[in-house]
Protein backbone atom coordinates (compact mmCIF):
# COMPACT_ATOMS: atom_id res chain seq x y z
CA UNK A 1 0.00 0.00 0.00
CA UNK A 2 0.90 3.48 -0.89
CA UNK A 3 0.77 5.93 1.87
CA UNK A 4 0.19 9.79 2.46
CA UNK A 5 3.38 11.22 3.44
CA UNK A 6 1.60 14.52 4.60
CA UNK A 7 -0.30 12.63 6.81
CA UNK A 8 3.18 10.98 8.01
CA UNK A 9 4.80 14.23 8.50
CA UNK A 10 1.66 15.11 10.22
CA UNK A 11 1.88 12.77 12.84
CA UNK A 12 5.67 13.44 13.12
CA UNK A 13 5.21 17.04 14.01
CA UNK A 14 2.22 15.71 16.86
CA UNK A 15 4.95 13.32 17.99
CA UNK A 16 7.87 16.22 17.70
CA UNK A 17 6.15 18.99 19.19
CA UNK A 18 6.38 17.57 22.98
CA UNK A 19 8.59 15.50 25.16
CA UNK A 20 9.53 12.38 24.52
CA UNK A 21 7.23 9.60 25.08
CA UNK A 22 3.88 11.97 25.74
CA UNK A 23 2.43 11.66 22.92
CA UNK A 24 3.34 8.44 20.45
CA UNK A 25 1.43 7.67 17.05
CA UNK A 26 1.02 4.50 15.31
CA UNK A 27 1.15 4.08 11.45
CA UNK A 28 -0.90 0.92 10.13
CA UNK A 29 0.81 -0.39 7.04
CA UNK A 30 -2.58 -2.21 6.05
CA UNK A 31 -4.65 1.15 6.14
CA UNK A 32 -2.81 3.99 6.38
CA UNK A 33 -4.67 4.99 9.59
CA UNK A 34 -2.61 6.53 12.07
CA UNK A 35 -3.86 5.78 15.81
CA UNK A 36 -2.74 8.99 18.43
CA UNK A 37 -1.98 8.42 21.88
CA UNK A 38 -1.55 11.83 23.05
CA UNK A 39 -0.96 12.83 27.51
CA UNK A 40 -1.59 16.36 26.54
CA UNK A 41 -4.51 16.27 24.62
CA UNK A 42 -5.69 13.37 25.93
CA UNK A 43 -6.59 12.34 22.42
CA UNK A 44 -6.61 8.09 23.17
CA UNK A 45 -7.58 6.08 19.56
CA UNK A 46 -8.70 3.03 20.25
CA UNK A 47 -6.40 0.61 19.22
CA UNK A 48 -7.81 -2.78 17.02
CA UNK A 49 -7.72 -5.77 18.73
CA UNK A 50 -4.51 -7.30 16.68
CA UNK A 51 -2.66 -4.06 17.88
CA UNK A 52 -0.13 -5.79 20.16
CA UNK A 53 0.60 -8.84 18.13
CA UNK A 54 0.36 -7.76 14.28
CA UNK A 55 3.54 -6.00 12.96
CA UNK A 56 1.18 -3.84 10.44
CA UNK A 57 2.21 -1.38 13.07
CA UNK A 58 4.43 1.30 13.52
CA UNK A 59 5.30 3.99 15.80
CA UNK A 60 5.99 6.98 14.27
CA UNK A 61 9.48 8.25 15.70
CA UNK A 62 10.07 11.55 17.55
CA UNK A 63 12.49 14.52 16.17
CA UNK A 64 15.07 13.22 18.59
CA UNK A 65 15.26 9.94 17.07
CA UNK A 66 15.87 10.83 13.64
CA UNK A 67 19.19 13.52 15.20
CA UNK A 68 16.90 16.53 14.23
CA UNK A 69 17.73 17.96 17.45
CA UNK A 70 20.35 20.32 18.61
CA UNK A 71 23.25 18.56 16.02
CA UNK A 72 20.73 20.09 13.02
CA UNK A 73 21.43 23.37 14.70
CA UNK A 74 24.80 22.96 14.65
CA UNK A 75 24.68 21.56 10.97
CA UNK A 76 22.71 25.08 9.70
CA UNK A 77 25.63 27.10 11.76
CA UNK A 78 28.59 25.31 10.11
CA UNK A 79 26.78 25.51 6.26
CA UNK A 80 25.05 28.73 6.54
CA UNK A 81 26.81 31.05 9.37
CA UNK A 82 29.80 29.93 10.72
CA UNK A 83 31.14 32.85 11.92
CA UNK A 84 28.14 32.54 14.85
CA UNK A 85 29.45 28.56 15.91
CA UNK A 86 30.53 30.19 19.23
CA UNK A 87 27.61 32.00 19.92
CA UNK A 88 25.65 28.91 19.30
CA UNK A 89 27.74 26.83 21.07
CA UNK A 90 26.88 29.29 23.60
CA UNK A 91 22.94 29.81 23.19
CA UNK A 92 22.87 26.00 23.45
CA UNK A 93 24.98 25.67 27.13
CA UNK A 94 21.86 27.43 28.80
CA UNK A 95 18.22 26.69 29.15
CA UNK A 96 15.54 27.80 25.79
CA UNK A 97 18.41 26.70 23.92
CA UNK A 98 16.10 26.78 20.60
CA UNK A 99 14.17 30.90 21.75
CA UNK A 100 17.60 32.07 22.02
CA UNK A 101 19.04 30.10 18.83
CA UNK A 102 16.23 31.76 16.67
CA UNK A 103 16.76 34.89 18.27
CA UNK A 104 20.73 35.17 17.19
CA UNK A 105 19.56 33.82 13.92
CA UNK A 106 16.97 36.44 13.42
CA UNK A 107 19.42 39.22 14.44
CA UNK A 108 21.51 38.25 11.57
CA UNK A 109 19.03 37.94 9.06
CA UNK A 110 18.99 33.73 8.70
CA UNK A 111 15.48 33.05 10.59
CA UNK A 112 14.08 32.51 7.27
CA UNK A 113 17.18 30.46 5.61
CA UNK A 114 17.13 28.31 8.84
CA UNK A 115 13.40 27.43 8.46
CA UNK A 116 13.51 26.77 5.07
CA UNK A 117 16.34 24.51 5.96
CA UNK A 118 15.06 23.02 8.88
CA UNK A 119 12.02 22.18 7.24
CA UNK A 120 13.98 20.18 4.26
CA UNK A 121 16.05 18.36 6.27
CA UNK A 122 12.75 16.95 8.61
CA UNK A 123 11.27 15.78 5.35
CA UNK A 124 14.40 14.19 4.05
CA UNK A 125 15.03 12.65 7.71
CA UNK A 126 11.32 11.12 7.20
CA UNK A 127 11.58 10.13 4.16
CA UNK A 128 14.78 7.99 4.89
CA UNK A 129 12.72 6.88 7.93
CA UNK A 130 9.57 5.83 5.42
CA UNK A 131 12.41 3.65 3.28
CA UNK A 132 14.21 2.38 5.73
CA UNK A 133 11.12 0.88 7.40
CA UNK A 134 9.74 -0.44 3.65
CA UNK A 135 6.52 2.01 4.07
CA UNK A 136 5.54 3.05 0.28
CA UNK A 137 4.59 6.57 -0.07
CA UNK A 138 2.53 8.24 -2.96
CA UNK A 139 4.19 10.27 -5.78
CA UNK A 140 4.22 13.97 -4.86
CA UNK A 141 1.94 16.06 -6.44
CA UNK A 142 2.63 18.80 -8.31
Amino acid sequence: MQHDFPKIELAFDSVSSQMPSMCTAYLCRNSGKIFYLDDATGIYDELPDDFETSDDYIEIPHKNELDLGSDLAFDFTRAHAPNLLDDVREVFSRKGAYRGFKSLLSRNGLLENWFNYEQAEIEAALKQWCKDNAIELKPDEP
